[in-house]
């Protein structure tokens, strides 16, 4: 992004030198326009200090200085004093609306420090008064790709090198960096190669080449397999089985245990083709009871989850399924498969939305004796999400999301007791690591009213859940692929049918290991 950024301010002097006003200053009298005229020869010899002290003494001799204002934000825009930059394009338009030159280049220094829609608004009025201007067009073009706008990026960006065809190495250039940005190594590669084609000698050629050979190292280190492995040891004090999502009344069993547990995460990336890409991922969790009488608790769970991806510029259409098989002491307890699609949205570096759907089913299998009717809890699932993600510091980030979940339920006696619909909030903060340290918060609510008044419902109410959760960690590395954590997990599950209510506490210590 450094290198990215670096380009753009070269474009944004460049942009200043072709764009400079009609009026020769060298002709025109007066310590202002002798300061102005100063100014331009130092800035154009790049000597920024020096040209910063004479456009600030021309100020000095009028305050109103359209011209002075416009050049001082050019300066402060190459030294990336963005703010104090846009404060000056802003006074020279204030003082001048129909002024140009500080219209568009404040348009680049919008669409430095991504604010789109307002770089898109001052080059929209540049292109009314010039539709001419070739990097008006190449700009724009920039700013519908970066948001998704394949199809009107290209067109606008074919009209920048039309009108002006210099522009086509840049223009192969910026596309090789979004590709880049994509994960699409590939067509970044042909892109930055073109560059290298077309202008072997140009400013592009440098960083173009530094990216294939990026490109090329990291295509060589990089594993398309991912494992991920954690072991330790929990207390919980009131055993609770509830490894479908929903609390069922007798396995609460009011009993505290020491438990061991081990979770295994596995992905490999099957394909990486330009703009398509694929992963399978398998995860493994084992719990261990040491209370004899728990071993039927004893919990196994194996998930397959299949995704495939289509980037859509910086942001990413997905469809994912995912197969669950959960046994119960060693019996067959439940499966699940749900399938749908994920939309990613990238507003800008630090900042991620995602939109999902799926349907899905759940069949649970029969147990003798604890669980003769579990069969009845069969349901069709539906689930839409909205999750948001905001990093910020080192490794620090804030998630917060949304989800709307039906679970549809047979029509018997029995069966009606598993119908709902809910909603769910989920927030969670990991603060940026202090000492090698780094904290983590998570917190969970669900709401789920259920469709019937459910069977052991002393009163024919109704049944209302109000479940919440609250984690708490804290992580340590070890080595580089070593964390050990400890953790603790409070959940209060508030139901006006009391066989139902429930509190648990967990504290555990985790051991992690990356591979």
């Amino acid at each position: 992004m450094l290198l990215k950024k670096q380009i753009l301010r070269t474009w944004l002097i460049a942009a200043f030198v072709l764009t400079l006003p009609a009026v020769s200053m060298a002709q025109i009298k007066g310590p202002y326009y002798d300061q102005l005229s100063a100014g331009v020869t130092q800035l154009n010899q790049n000597n920024l200090k020096a040209a910063l002290t004479q456009f600030k003494s021309a100020i000095q001799e009028n305050e109103n200085g359209i011209e002075a204002h416009y050049y001082l934000g050019v300066v402060q825009a190459r030294e990336n004093r963005d703010h104090e930059a846009e404060i000056h394009f802003l006074k020279a338009l204030s003082l001048d609306r129909t002024f140009i030159p500080a219209r568009f280049d404040l348009g680049v220094l919008y669409f430095q420090i991504r604010k789109d829609k307002s770089a898109m608004e001052a080059f929209d009025i540049v292109e009314a008064v010039d539709p001419g201007r070739a990097r008006v067009h190449y700009y724009q073009g920039l700013i519908l790709r970066r948001n998704g706008n394949l199809k009107e990026a290209e067109a606008k960006l074919k009209t920048a090198v039309r009108l002006d065809p210099e522009l086509a190495v840049s223009v192969s250039f910026q596309s090789g960096v979004a590709f880049y940005e994509a994960g699409a190594v590939e067509s970044a590669k042909g892109e930055f190669q073109q560059v290298l084609d077309l202008a072997p000698q140009s400013e592009y050629s440098g960083p173009a080449s530094d990216f294939i050979k990026k490109i090329e190292s990291e295509s060589v280190h990089k594993k398309p397999w991912k494992i991920l492995t954690s072991f330790g040891l929990q207390y919980d004090d009131n055993v609770v089985l509830d490894p479908g999502g929903s609390t069922l009344p007798f396995g609460i069993t009011q009993k505290d245990d020491l438990i061991g547990v081990f979770y295994l995460q596995g992905s490999y990336d099957w394909l990486k083709k330009n703009l398509w890409s694929s992963t399978i991922e398998y995860r493994f969790f084992q719990n261990l009871h040491a209370e004899s009488t728990l071993d039927h608790f004893n919990i196994q769970d194996h998930q397959f989850i299949l995704t495939g991806r289509r980037a859509l510029g910086a942001n990413e259409l997905s469809l994912v399924y995912e197969f669950q098989y959960v046994t119960l002491g060693g019996d067959t307890y439940l499966m699940r498969h749900e399938i749908g699609p994920r939309f990613a949205i990238k507003h800008n570096e630090k900042h991620f939305s995602e939109l999902i759907y799926s349907y899905g089913n759940k069949n649970f299998d029969n147990i003798s004796p604890l669980f003769t009717s579990n069969s009845d809890r069969d349901v069709n699932a539906h689930r839409l999400a909205i999750n948001h993600i905001v990093l910020f510091g080192e490794k620090g980030h804030f998630f917060g999301g949304y989800q709307y979940e039906v679970d549809n339920a047979g029509s018997s006696a029995t069966e009606n007791d598993w119908g709902y619909y809910g909603h769910r909030v989920n927030l969670g903060l990991t603060l940026p690591p202090w000492k090698t340290l780094v904290f983590s918060l998570e917190t969970d609510f669900v709401r789920r009213n259920y469709s019937d008044v459910n069977g052991p419902s002393p009163t024919g109410v109704k049944r209302e859940d109000d479940d919440v959760l609250f984690i708490g960690m804290l992580s340590k590395p070890v080595t580089e692929k070593v964390t050990i954590s400890a953790q603790y997990l409070f959940q209060n599950n508030n139901s006006n049918v009391p066989v139902y209510d429930y509190q648990r506490n967990i504290v555990g210590l985790i051991m992690t290991a990356e591979f």
